[in-house]
């Protein structure tokens, strides 16, 4: 692991359990679709090799495995993935802005119970 991914492991708030949940995400111009490799109550990573910016505040849908549950809220890009993380693919890191609480919630019991092929807030 590079200096980088062993920073940021370090920084971490929350746990993070491997996830693989389709994501739809949109920035102000375009809408995309992709997979998450993993999810925290905190945030999401989004495998893409689409072009994003850190900073950058986006919209999220991601979608229950289990279930037509879908959780909304947004994000803002943490950092992105272009391979100096040669641990992680493509993509990017995202931190979860304004969800609510009910599915924050949801979010964090999924966490809690299961670490892999967790069904995530559906109920």
């Amino acid at each position: 692991m590079t200096a980088q991914g062993a920073t940021m492991v370090e920084n971490r708030r929350h746990r993070r359990y491997e996830q693989k949940l389709r994501v739809t995400w949109r920035n102000e111009e375009l809408c995309f679709q992709s997979f998450t490799k993993d999810i925290c109550a905190g945030g999401v990573f989004i495998v893409t090799s689409t072009l994003v910016h850190p900073k950058e505040i986006l919209q999220l849908e991601i979608m229950s495995n289990t279930s037509s549950s879908v959780l909304r809220c947004f994000g803002r890009v943490i950092w992105v993935n272009h391979g100096q993380v040669e641990s992680f693919p493509p993509g990017f890191g995202v931190e979860i802005l304004g969800m609510d609480q009910q599915s924050l919630d949801s979010l964090l019991a999924c966490c809690e119970e299961r670490e892999l092929d967790c069904p995530c807030w559906a109920h």
